[in-house]
């Protein structure tokens, strides 16, 4: 009798035993997996300088020798970051950025021009065989036109537009870079403006000056 209560004993406290360790064993873990866990947020990585001057292409924000996006551990943030496509496009760098930063506001500090009477400052490509690009300046009216096929005639797709800068595929003004190549035409839109020229924009735009 007593035989048989010492087993059932040591079956109860091999049980219990048991179960003890497999919690054990999964709850550690858990435990120090959730102490080790950070709170991370996405930041915008400067991978080669940007001159000062330079405007803010969406070609640049989507190229990867230049600026690449990823998560870091919030703890090694000191300045809000600036991520979004929307408040990076366009805007003018007022001092040299080294690589290896993350983008912050105080970098354009100075760029006033960030609101324009309900417009947003938009930057759409232009094709190098577009002789008028080369002439065309800060302060010019020019008309944008598209080409969906060649040898069909070109529309209209804005008839009258400012040009606020002209810039070479890094995003330098044409009034700073030496480079023969102009990509990129800077200009302020309204949002219907804005929603024509994304639709052209898959297509061939070149400017007629006027």
């Amino acid at each position: 009798m007593h035989r048989r209560m010492y087993l059932y004993l040591a079956i109860f406290f091999l049980v219990i035993f048991g179960l003890f360790f497999f919690y054990e064993k999964y709850r550690i873990p858990e435990i120090s997996a959730s102490l080790t866990e950070r709170e991370m947020t996405k930041v915008a990585f400067v991978v080669s300088d940007i001159p000062k001057g330079t405007i803010i292409t969406e070609e640049m924000l989507y190229d990867k020798d230049t600026i690449i996006y990823k998560k870091v551990d919030i703890d090694n943030i000191y300045n809000e970051p600036l991520v979004e496509i929307e408040k990076l496009l366009g805007r003018k760098v007022t001092m040299d950025i080294p690589a290896g930063v993350y983008l912050i506001d105080d970098f354009f500090v100075g760029d006033e021009k960030k609101i324009n009477k309900g417009k947003v400052l938009y930057a759409f490509p232009v094709s190098n065989h577009n002789s008028v690009a080369r002439k065309v300046r800060p302060g010019d009216v020019v008309a944008v036109r598209v080409r969906y096929s060649d040898p069909s005639p070109s529309e209209v797709v804005v008839p009258s537009i400012v040009i606020e800068d002209i810039t070479d595929s890094a995003g330098v003004s044409v009034l700073e870079s030496e480079s023969q190549s102009l990509d990129w035409a800077v200009v302020w839109v309204t949002e219907e403006e804005l929603a024509l020229l994304e639709e052209a924009r898959k297509n061939e735009l070149f400017m007629t000056l006027y």
